[in-house]
Parts: C-alpha cells; structure tokens; sequence
C-alpha cells in the first residue's frame, strides 16, 4: 500500500548539461560529453563552544563550499584549459597556408542570428577538418547563389565569432533583415574561402612552482522536454589538486579515454551576503 502521495515534484534521471563560462568570458561554453553522474555537495566547517556561565551557545558555520565531481569524454583542450584554473598556457603550431578549402554551403531554411560553424575541408577530396590559426579569409559570401548573387557585407550582413565548439574556431551568422532579397531564409548561402592557415598542433604548457589560481564559473542544467529547466549555479570554482587526469586507456578497454575532473566551489565576496556560492533553480513544472 502507498504510504505517501506526494509526487509532484518527482525529478527524471536524464543527465545534465554542463556549462562554463571564465570572468573574461560573456558566455558560458558547453562542455559536452561526460560519463557517470554529476554531483555537487554543498559543504561546511560548523564550531559551537560551551559557555563558562550560559550553557552551549548557538551554532554557527562558516567558510561553506560547494565540491563537485564528474567524468570527462569531451576531451577539448581548450575547454580543459578553462577548468584549469589558469593552469595551461596554450602556444599553437601553424601549417603551411592553403587555398584548397571548399566552397561551403548553408542550406536554404536557415535561421537568423543562428550561428553556423564554418567548416574548413583539407581539399575537395580530403573531408579531414582543418582548425584555423585565425579568423578565416573569405573570398566571398553569397545568398542565392548562380541566380541572384546577392553578395554578403561581413558586419552588416553576416558576421563571424569565435567558436571553441567548431573545428575550425569560428562559426558565422546571418542577419536577414540587412539582406536585399525578400523572404532570405528560402535561399542557400554559398561562403568560398580565400587562403588560410591551419593549426598543425595545439600544445599546453603546465608548471610554475607558485601561481595564482583563476576561477570559473559552473551551471549544471537540465532541460525536459517542454524546455523547461532546473539546474545549480555555482559562481567561482576552482580546479581540485589532483583532477586533471590525462588518461591513456588500453586498446582492451574498447572505449573512450576520459578525464576524472573534481572542483571546488567558494563564496564570491562581490556578491551580495547570503547569495555568494550557488543558486539551486527550477522552473515551475519542469521534471
């Protein structure tokens, strides 16, 4: 027999986003795959003395933190780098420039203000993605193109951000209403690439006897199927010692290699008293 009927606020087990975003940073970044459970333990020092005179005195807490763990798959560097707290310094490789890179087209039905990645092919027969060392050079963008032309004005008509979830580093956008054509979003847009540079290795340097850690900020978010969301905020997070784990795994484990990552989570005193570590968020009627 039921013993209880309170369910209204059953959560389902369906994983979590999680997101980081430095204090240089106006956004926060996905940080993709991870394997396992995400947790966050909120956590404390309390003290309560004995009086000579008046009994126990109250208890008190201080210093509260928020530990949290998770496990790794999305092995981008660069976004390892951000949850170093400071620790890697990042010194790029160039190859040799070409101007074997495709054409590339954005399908008719795109969408305003939408970032697209800019996909850089080694050459017409070589899908291999190539990462750039900087923001690509275009020889031209154009909306509808072998009928209309209408060629693009990169910042009136288009344009393009950095992207540490593209290959390539940048990603474009589109702004319609600058465009000549009526209703824009029904034509294809063809972008063709000048000459490039491409990165040929990405290497981060680690150690200095006495640093100053850099802190991150984490929300870890789940979204339901309406799009609703509940999720946890904590604002300034260090990297754990002992968290950065680059793993090696044997051909026998037939999976993926992955990083065991911990971190810690401390009240950000410019924020008001009281809401200085974390906020915990739901939207009402998200499960």
């Amino acid at each position: 027999m039921a013993q209880t009927s309170l369910t209204n606020h059953m959560q389902v087990a369906d994983g979590t986003k999680l997101m980081i975003k430095l204090s240089s940073a106006e956004e926060y970044t996905d940080i993709g795959v991870v394997d396992g459970d995400v947790q966050v333990a909120l956590e404390w020092e309390d003290f309560q003395e004995e009086s000579a005179n008046a009994g126990t005195l109250a208890k008190y807490i201080k210093n509260p933190k928020a530990n949290g763990s998770f496990t790794l798959r999305e092995l981008n560097y660069d976004n390892i780098s951000s949850l170093s707290s400071g620790l890697m310094e990042k010194v790029t490789t160039a190859a040799s420039p070409t101007s074997a890179i495709p054409n590339q087209t954005i399908a008719a039905g795109w969408a305003d203000q939408t970032q697209y990645n800019l996909i850089a092919y080694t050459s017409s027969t070589d899908n291999t993605k190539l990462k750039l060392s900087a923001k690509p050079s275009l020889t031209s963008v154009t909306l509808d193109p072998g009928t209309t032309d209408e060629e693009l004005v990169e910042n009136t008509e288009y344009i393009i951000t950095e992207n540490s979830e593209s290959v390539s580093g940048y990603s474009i956008q589109f702004i319609g209403t600058a465009m000549t054509l009526a209703d824009e979003t029904a034509y294809a847009i063809e972008i063709v690439y000048g000459t490039n540079t491409p990165v040929s290795r990405e290497t981060y340097h680690i150690g200095t006897i006495t640093q100053e850690l850099t802190s991150f900020d984490m929300k870890l978010e789940h979204t339901d199927t309406a799009g609703l969301i509940y999720g946890t905020n904590i604002y300034e997070c260090y990297s754990n010692s002992g968290s950065l784990v680059f793993m090696f795994k044997s051909a026998a484990e037939s999976s993926y290699n992955e990083m065991p990552f911990s971190f810690t989570g401390v009240c950000d005193i410019s924020r008001d008293n009281g809401r200085q570590l974390m906020s915990v968020y739901k939207d009402v009627g998200a499960i």
